[in-house]
């Protein structure tokens, strides 16, 4: 796992995601960088981009650019 908790997000995800949205993220990136093969170079970026993908699908971003639960 890439990702042990959402302690180990990054700033800019603890910062603008609320606790719901950061385990939503990382659960989803988590588990796609499991399912993908080591040797794949983006692993990263696509793991990135799916978890991206499930979080503004269930959340969306407030008034205060805070991503809240639909």
């Amino acid at each position: 796992m890439r990702y042990q908790s959402t302690s180990d997000l990054p700033f800019v995800f603890r910062y603008n995601l609320c606790a719901a949205a950061q385990e939503a993220f990382c659960n989803a990136y988590n588990e796609v960088w499991q399912r993908l093969p080591p040797r794949r170079t983006d692993r990263d970026q696509m793991s990135l981009q799916v978890a991206l993908r499930v979080v503004k699908r269930e959340f969306a971003r407030g008034p205060n650019g805070v991503w809240t639960k639909r």
